[in-house]
């Protein structure tokens, strides 16, 4: 079993046991992680060589370089065409984007980047009366991880999808900040 089916299994645990706001509060974070170790184990093999490499670059990736690249990805525009979709275009090509990514790929950095964002609302904003978490947000994440954690291996077996393996490879530019010119 992986860290990302770990971390998965727990979120569903607590959220069908779980009883009050910090039960929801960690539902959120553990799913956050689940779809994080997702995106990690499955895409280190699509660009490291070897096992010990894939071994050593999964501490590569980072938190914020990883939900960089999600947001740019995730904020396609609906339309294709007008100022948005130019400054999409532009947006993922400085990542290295240079392919319209599918609807899975896109689908992914959506929901990781959604993940991100609730896992800090929930991890470092005070309880205060208008900010409660609700069961709901909570079966919303374990949600989300879950379609993350059932479609990216699937694109990852076999002869993986250009779009993964060049989404996988921006996260870890923006990780490492290879991204930058070196002068």
């Amino acid at each position: 079993m992986s860290a990302a089916d770990d971390f998965l299994d727990t979120a569903k645990t607590l959220h069908r046991v779980g009883s009050h706001e910090g039960d929801w509060r960690r539902v959120i974070s553990t799913a956050y992680y689940a779809a994080f170790h997702c995106i990690i184990e499955n895409g280190s093999p699509l660009i490291f060589a070897n096992q010990s490499a894939v071994e050593e670059g999964r501490r590569w990736f980072s938190h914020n370089g990883m939900y960089s690249v999600a947001t740019t990805i995730g904020s396609k525009p609906n339309e294709q065409r007008g100022d948005a979709w130019l400054k999409w275009k532009k947006q993922c090509g400085a990542i290295g984007i240079t392919e319209l990514p599918g609807a899975t790929v896109f689908s992914i950095c959506r929901n990781f980047a959604h993940l991100k964002r609730s896992r800090e609302k929930a991890d470092y904003f005070p309880p205060v009366a208008e900010s409660k978490f609700a069961r709901s947000e909570a079966g919303r994440a374990v949600d989300l991880a879950q379609s993350i954690c059932d479609d990216l291996p699937q694109l990852a077996r076999g002869n993986p999808s250009p779009d993964l393996v060049a989404m996988v490879m921006a996260m870890l530019k923006k990780s490492t900040n290879l991204s930058r010119s070196r002068s």
